[in-house]
């Protein structure tokens, strides 16, 4: 069983879901995901260092960038997801989302009007 719903309905919905993590401060943005070495101890160094340590976490990436999801894929209650597929439900299952700042161009330029 599933339920057509229409594209602007769908955008509006993570519109509003995106806004509620941004005021209540659980939208990290950082200035890059870039790594010296795409290892998973790097990535979790510099995670270690944000306030979303320890917390579930959605990595919202560049969809061409593949390195950066096989570096995170090991870290516990981490998950990562191209911004071109992002969608409500993984971002309710997650308490924050980090997302470098040259994503968010992708996310405006996938899911503005």
């Amino acid at each position: 069983f599933s339920k057509k719903v229409n594209k602007k309905v769908r955008q509006k919905v993570l519109s509003m879901v995106l806004t509620d993590k941004v005021a209540h401060e659980k939208f990290i943005v950082v200035e890059s995901l870039k790594l010296p070495e795409l290892k998973t101890k790097q990535f979790v160094e510099l995670y270690g260092k944000l306030p979303v340590a320890g917390k579930k976490t959605l990595v919202v990436t560049d969809p061409t960038n593949v390195e950066i999801r096989r570096t995170i894929k090991n870290v516990p209650k981490v998950d990562t997801l191209g911004a071109g597929s992002l969608n409500v439900l993984e971002i309710l299952a997650h308490d924050y989302v980090l997302i470098a700042k040259d994503t968010i161009d992708i996310l405006h330029k996938t899911y503005s009007k």
